[in-house]
């Protein structure tokens, strides 16, 4: 059922994600979705990367993706490049750009990102580029 403009993490289930997604050890729920709450504008989502824990290069061609980072650290790639991604630190992957993240580090990494133009993971019309 649909609860109105408040969510618990604790009441998301994690997206079921693995390997044939590019993921691996993450745990990432969609908080604000068309499902959660009813949005009719934009996807909220909490991910967590243990240490080893990554998401293979992959695009998305409806949406672009906004990451904030709010413990641990990661390496976020876009395109050639790596930027460590940490608290505090926000960073803008546009539509159809290939990216990756992945946690390098002993500590695990937590962010919330938003899909501005998707209701849900679907929209965002994920395609995997490769799974490392």
């Amino acid at each position: 059922m649909v609860k109105k403009y408040r969510v618990s993490v604790d009441e998301i289930k994690p997206l079921d994600v693995g390997e044939e997604e590019g993921f691996r050890g993450v745990d990432s729920r969609l908080l604000i979705s068309d499902e959660t709450v009813g949005s009719e504008s934009a996807c909220l989502f909490r991910a967590i990367f243990p240490s080893g824990a990554y998401h293979g290069k992959h695009v998305h061609l409806k949406s672009d993706e906004l990451l904030y980072g709010l413990s641990g650290r990661a390496l976020q790639g876009i395109g050639d490049t790596e930027y460590e991604i940490g608290p505090g630190v926000a960073m803008i992957i546009p539509r159809g750009e290939v990216h990756w993240l992945r946690n390098d580090f002993g500590e695990p990494f937590e962010a919330i990102g938003i899909y501005p133009d998707a209701l849900n993971f679907e929209d965002t019309d994920q395609h995997l580029v490769d799974k490392k």
